[in-house]
């Protein structure tokens, strides 16, 4: 590369946010939500595609020693080094034995890897369908959820990733 392709540090600045900007994938025709569908057991919950960075099956956990019983531990994604959640934990259901994938999701400057039993599918839901957390949720689980949508036979939460990343000790990892 010549000194005239050299990019300088704000031209990269400028092209990181414009890349990190939401694009017309995460919002169907009509104002429709993609929701990635992530299996907990019996339960279906729905990440917004507009926070997944991508998705990783299997993936090798390094535990952390003295994490609270939500941080399963890091995994390093190409050099970077991510927390991962037990999303089981922090919405009150057993804890996972062996995850099936993680979701590599970020809210700001805060990423963490949620782990799931299988990655089902993007599903596209219509935003004016959306219906409220159901009350018999306990407050500690239900401020993750920003609603439910049903799509075909199954009932989807959406997970509200800002609220689940402000989970206190979070910010503090790497």
């Amino acid at each position: 590369m010549n000194d005239s392709e050299t990019l300088t540090q704000a031209e990269l600045e400028e092209r990181a946010a414009e890349l990190s900007r939401p694009s017309a994938l995460d919002e169907g025709p009509g104002g429709d939500i993609g929701l990635l569908t992530l299996r907990l057991g019996d339960e279906y919950h729905g990440i917004p595609v507009a926070a997944v960075r991508e998705v990783l099956s299997h993936p090798r956990v390094t535990p952390l020693p003295l994490a609270p019983a939500f941080l399963t531990g890091l995994l390093n994604l190409r050099g970077e080094i991510v927390a991962v959640l037990d999303l089981r934990v922090l919405l009150g259901l057993t804890p996972s034995r062996e995850a099936g994938c993680a979701v590599v999701v970020r809210h700001g400057a805060v990423e963490a890897a949620l782990l799931g039993d299988a990655a089902l599918e993007v599903v596209w839901a219509r935003a004016d369908q959306r219906e409220a957390v159901v009350a018999t949720v306990p407050h500690e689980r239900a401020q993750f959820f920003s609603g439910a949508y049903r799509v075909g036979s199954r009932l989807i939460t959406a997970v509200e990733v800002s609220e689940l990343l402000k989970t206190p000790g979070l910010a503090a990892l790497p």
